[in-house]
């Protein structure tokens, strides 16, 4: 089963172009060397808006409850992610970071 990992940040008005670089550049090669796999990439809404804030989704894919276990005991001790975080806080009005899977791929009730 694949586990899903959505990070949605809300980018400050008119940065998002500049949050969505400095993920992919600085977040993205640490995520990858973990086991994570970019699925998707989402801007919303679909244009770029320079006096109001676009939300980014990143949705990432793993293998099951062991590869979200194994990725996240890999970061959280990881000082680069924690600064990666504290500096990207200047781009990001808010973030938000869940998990999800496909109803479909999960035990039937």
């Amino acid at each position: 089963m694949s586990v899903f990992l959505v990070d949605r940040l809300i980018a400050r008005p008119g940065r998002a172009r500049e949050l969505l670089r400095a993920y992919r550049e600085r977040y993205v090669p640490g995520a990858q060397a973990r086991g994570l796999r970019l699925e998707r990439t989402l801007l919303s809404p679909p244009l770029w808006l320079e006096e109001q804030s676009n939300t980014l989704e990143f949705v990432w894919a793993m293998d099951g409850a062991a590869g979200f276990w194994a990725m996240t005991l890999q970061a959280r001790p990881d000082p680069a992610m924690q600064g990666w975080w504290r500096e990207a806080q200047e781009l990001i009005e808010s973030r938000e970071r869940y998990l999800c899977a496909a109803v479909e791929e999960l035990p039937s009730c």
